[in-house]
């Protein structure tokens, strides 16, 4: 609404229309939203309504609030004013058009004109209740708010106001902030997956993980802020739209309209409030007890009331601006000598407040100095280096580069091969290694990091597992005698034995030495042995110990504190922790894991890395594949392809591509498929042993479900299970043994049952029932080995049965069979298929096709469902005939269950 406007009813202004919609990227309404205006409509439509009062902070989205309830109150009496600082300087001024029906002496008082008003509404309304909304109610004039207040207790109208904070209402409506009275709604910023889901309305298209979530963390979840920020991307060309998805290309600073719109909210705050921003913008992060040394304490709970303050828990608790666009505005528009004057204020309250700043404090303090042109030790400089890569910080400990002297020595190479290979660019770091030659006569502990970051490189960028190992074999000679080297060359063995797949050599090492590996009980693990530890863990996992391995990793979890750990650490970790879930067969499980970490992102308890976004969108992508819900598999992996075809340092795409030609598979696309597979052929391997064994599984699985030749397939897969079982690897072993068994190959059961014979756990079980159903074709076995495929979460195994089945013609079915058969598939396809693909579904039945198919759904019987339609009990079971043709269910259920599933957000 403008200024003033005023709109009554089926109003004299603005006509209703009952099935108005929001024109796309505005206004839409994602996540909890959906409900909060259910809530509200709710509280106007009872017996006695209630008033409501939104509360949210500037840009929050109240005025599109008020719109989208709006079009959901069709039967009531609606008029809408805003209030403003314009109209709130005169009496009755935000009401001024309404009052103008009046006749002049009822404006003579106050008592007069609310009788008046109440005449007036109560004609108009005919019958119908009377909402009124308020937006901006704080800043209504104090004679509109009486009158509200007024008619609202005699029950004339119901009032719905939008407030930045309950406190701001004007006197006359404080009674709106008692839960008796009226409902209060809270407008809370947009969650990342709300922010996704806006992002992808507003550009037309899939958004991917980085960019969603660097647009979100810049926004801080603000709709305003966060429209603002999204194009003013676009109009740098920062956002693009490649290869079907919106990337972000360069993730810097903001600029635009949304830099000045944070400037103009700057410039308008207290002194105290910009003096608090202006040492968060500077630091990044800090402690209370700081900030209290420098700012009142009342000022530091304003600004948590107004929510630009909120609390980083990745390591101790500190106090950081919710905003990283308020903090890129503050930092350009404070001038040097007045920012030198306060980091010495800031240095001062650090020293009475104990002297020692956590990690982030420090790390921001450096960055503030260079900023200033200070010199700065190279010493602090090397630190803040590793500090920001521990961090997983990249872009920050490459700016912290930069400043470095060109010494050329040890430390300084340490130092900057370590920045290069953070960021990716191993080709930079491989050259600068081959312009050296240290020793460690100059210095031991900078030349054992050396061949420690070299061995990184060999592996990443030259591809040369003997240089890797040359490289490991020097840190270890010159860690000799020393503890702590000699833990980090071990650590580096035990990568570099995961990486290729020598499980035996780690499972030897931790048995010749436990207490290295693993600790004592009660001690506190290096970040070293928690690494250890799940590499250990992964390797019991591929011996086939599976419970062995879960209960390992598991106990690590629960042993571990996140935030004494690196996130670099964590990163490795919860990798290890989500393999070891995928090959245990423990699906469910890995699927809560990666929900627990997606929920860590968001409350802020852990730093993803920018570009591991992908790796975890690529993670999740893999497992919707296996579990055959192509769809939710598609949705992960297209942007995270579309984001790693632009920038992959870890040669992650060979694994995403074949998860998407698995997934595409599945939904029976087969060209689709086959265009991934194609790209999967060229694509690099990813240096990681396990990873390139999945992908080669996925794709030879994809290749099998699209038609290729299924002989070539067996034969893949059996010679790489012979492989995986010569080097103990028996739970590959296994499931590319099962793999072979599905494209037909004979010998490969004799594998799979001695594996399986020998092995325990959830796979072990299912490749031994679904290697005795297809040697003995007989209808229940297959039944039951899809029932159990199924109810472990892996419904690709189902659609790989069902494919041998189809070209094995393996058994004929009977009419009782076949009914089984089409339930367990028609459980999977409901299972597979996601909300957007079941509407897709709904929307290709005719108006009358759809009205039964929702009768039915709601339990409905066939006489019943003809009674409302006016449809012959006969026309309605001609109809359910073809509903059930064109959905491809079987019954009433699966109809129900499609139906349902159509209509979830």
């Amino acid at each position: 609404m403008y200024m003033g406007e005023i709109r009554l009813g089926d109003g004299d202004l603005v006509p209703r229309v009952s099935e108005a919609r929001l024109p796309p990227g505005v206004g839409q309404f994602v996540g909890a939203r959906n409900s909060l205006v259910a809530t509200a409509k709710t509280a106007l439509q009872g017996l006695k309504p209630l008033s409501v009062v939104v509360v949210g902070e500037m840009g929050s989205g109240k005025t599109t609030f008020l719109r989208g309830l709006s079009m959901e109150l069709t039967d009531t009496f609606l008029i809408q004013v805003r209030g403003s600082a314009v109209t709130g300087r005169s009496e009755y001024g935000s009401l001024g058009l309404l009052m103008s029906d009046l006749p002049d002496e009822a404006l003579e008082h106050p008592t007069l004109a609310v009788d008046g008003l109440d005449q007036v509404l109560r004609q108009r309304a005919d019958g119908r209740r009377v909402v009124f909304m308020v937006d901006n109610a704080h800043l209504l004039d104090a004679h509109s708010a009486m009158v509200l207040d007024q008619l609202a207790r005699r029950g004339t109208l119901a009032v719905v106001a939008t407030v930045p904070d309950v406190g701001a209402l004007p006197d006359d409506l404080q009674h709106l902030a008692i839960g008796t009275w009226s409902v209060r709604i809270d407008l809370a910023p947009f969650t990342l997956a709300e922010t996704t889901e806006v992002l992808s309305g507003d550009l037309g298209g899939v958004v991917s993980r980085e960019a969603a979530y660097w647009l979100w963390e810049a926004s801080a979840g603000n709709p305003l802020y966060l429209r603002m920020v999204s194009m003013g991307h676009l109009s740098d060309g920062r956002l693009e739209q490649r290869n079907g998805a919106w990337l972000i290309t360069a993730p810097e600073s903001v600029t635009g309209s949304a830099s000045a719109y944070a400037l103009a909210r700057l410039r308008a705050m207290p002194e105290g409030h910009r003096r608090l921003l202006t040492v968060l913008a500077h630091l990044e992060a800090a402690s209370l007890p700081l900030l209290s040394e420098l700012v009142p304490g009342s000022v530091i709970d304003e600004a948590f009331d107004q929510r630009m303050l909120q609390v980083d828990r990745r390591s101790e608790p500190l106090v950081r601006l919710r905003h990283r666009l308020l903090g890129d505005v503050v930092r350009s528009e404070t001038p040097v000598l007045a920012g030198r004057c306060l980091r010495e204020e800031v240095l001062v309250a650090l020293a009475k407040t104990g002297g020692t700043a956590p990690a982030a404090t420090r790390l921001g303090l450096t960055e503030w100095s260079l900023a200033l042109g200070e010199n700065i030790p190279a010493e602090q400089l090397y630190q803040s280096i590793e500090t920001a890569l521990q961090r997983m910080e990249h872009d920050r400990a490459r700016r912290i580069a930069d400043h470095l002297p060109a010494a050329g020595d040890l430390r300084h190479t340490v130092a900057c091969v370590s920045v290069l290979v953070a960021v990716g660019d191993y080709q930079a770091a491989a050259t600068m290694l081959d312009a050296t030659a240290f020793t460690p006569e100059d210095g031991r502990e900078d030349f054992v990091n050396l061949k420690l970051i070299e061995q990184e490189v060999r592996r990443h960028g030259d591809r040369c597992e003997d240089r890797v190992a040359e490289a490991i074999a020097a840190a270890g000679a010159a860690a000799a005698g020393d503890r702590r080297l000699r833990s980090l060359v071990e650590s580096a063995e035990f990568d570099r034995a995961a990486h290729q797949g020598q499980y035996a050599q780690i499972i030897d090492a931790a048995h010749d030495d436990a207490g290295f590996v693993v600790g004592a009980d009660g001690d506190r693990l290096s970040d070293a042995q928690a690494v250890r530890i799940s590499w250990l863990a992964e390797a019991l996992c591929q011996v086939g110990e599976t419970d062995r391995a879960v209960e390992l990793i598991e106990g690590l979890f629960t042993r571990l504190d996140r935030r004494t750990v690196s996130a670099q650490s964590w990163g490795l970790i919860t990798t290890r922790m989500y393999f070891v879930y995928l090959f245990a067969g423990r699906v469910h499980r890995c699927r809560r894991f990666l929900q627990e970490l997606d929920r860590a992102v968001e409350d802020g308890e852990l730093s993803p890395g920018f570009h591991s976004l992908s790796s975890h969108d690529t993670r999740s992508g893999v497992l919707f594949a296996l579990m055959g819900r192509g769809d939710d598999a598609l949705t992960c992996l297209r942007p995270a392809v579309a984001q790693l075809r632009l920038h992959d340092p870890e040669s992650l795409i060979s694994l995403a591509l074949a998860a998407a030609a698995m997934a595409t598979a599945t939904c029976g696309d087969k060209e689709e498929a086959r265009r991934y597979l194609v790209e999967w052929k060229v694509s690099p391997a990813h240096p990681w042993f396990l990873v390139q064994r999945l992908g080669q599984l996925l794709a030879r699985w994809a290749e099998f479900l699209v038609g290729e030749d299924a002989t070539r397939i067996a034969e893949d897969l059996a010679a790489t299970s012979s492989e995986d079982e010569s080097a103990g690897r028996v739970q590959l072993a296994l499931v590319f043994g099962l793999g072979a068994v599905f494209a037909g190959s004979v010998q490969a059961r004799a594998a799979v049952d001695r594996l399986g014979a020998g092995l325990h756990g959830r796979l072990p079980r299912l490749a031994l029932r679904v290697n005795a159903a297809l040697a003995t074709s007989r209808p229940e076995d297959l039944l039951a080995a899809a029932e159990h495929a199924t109810t472990a979460g892996l419904d690709a195994v189902l659609m790989l049965l069902t494919e041998a089945m189809l070209r094995g013609k393996a058994c004929e079915l009977d009419a009782n069979q076949r009914r089984s058969a089409r339930r367990v598939l028609q459980g999977s396809t409901l299972r597979m298929t996601s909300p957007a693909t079941a509407l897709q579904k709904m929307e290709g039945l005719s108006g009358t096709e759809r009205r039964v198919a929702r009768g039915v759904a709601t339990g409905l019987t066939t006489r019943e469902v003809g009674q409302q339609l006016f449809l012959s009990a006969r026309t309605v079971e001609w109809h359910l005939a073809r509903i059930f043709d064109k959905l491809d269910v079987s019954g009433r259920e699966g109809l129900g269950t499609l139906v349902r599933l159509s209509s979830r957000p």
